[in-house]
Order: C-alpha cells, then sequence, then structure tokens
C-alpha cells in the first residue's frame, strides 16, 4: 500500500480503503499457500483474487489513478514474465 501510494500520489483519505483492499487480498493469496490445491488450480486462484482486487481498487481510485496503476502493473509484468 505504501508503494502503491508513492507511485500513484493519492489522496491520504483513500490510504486505508486500499490498506483494507490490499490486506483482503492478501490473506486470500496466503491461505493458497496452506491448501494442496494442485498447481495449476492455485495459479488460477491467484488470477481470480488479482481480478477481483483490481475491481475494489477500480471502486475507489479515480479513473485516472486506476489508469496510472494498470500501466504501472503491466509494465511490473513486462519485467517479470513469470509472474
Amino acid at each position: 500500500t505504501k508503494w502503491m501510494a508513492s507511485q500513484l500520489k493519492f489522496e491520504e483519505s483513500l490510504f486505508k480503503e486500499i490498506y483494507n483492499i490490499n490486506l483482503k487480498y492478501l490473506v486470500k493469496e496466503d491461505s493458497i499457500h496452506l491448501t494442496n490445491t494442485v498447481f495449476t488450480s492455485k495459479k488460477e486462484l491467484y488470477l481470480q483474487y488479482s481480478q477481483m482486487r483490481n475491481e475494489d481498487l477500480k471502486k475507489v481510485l479515480s479513473p485516472d489513478l486506476y489508469e496510472k496503476y494498470q500501466i504501472i502493473e503491466e509494465s511490473k509484468r513486462l519485467i517479470s514474465p513469470g509472474n
């Protein structure tokens, strides 16, 4: 969340909302590690949680900030294609 705040420069009032969204999905993703689910299913769950997180972020970020966030996320994927 701190990284997002420094990159997106959003208002301090959004910090707690974004923190709660990030925490919600971090807990969900951590729970995947504890399951005996096959790798393919885990990957699908990560993708699903990522999409759900993005939908939640889209609700609280302005359209401009959300677009900036998407551009940053895409550039990270291009740098680390294995993620």
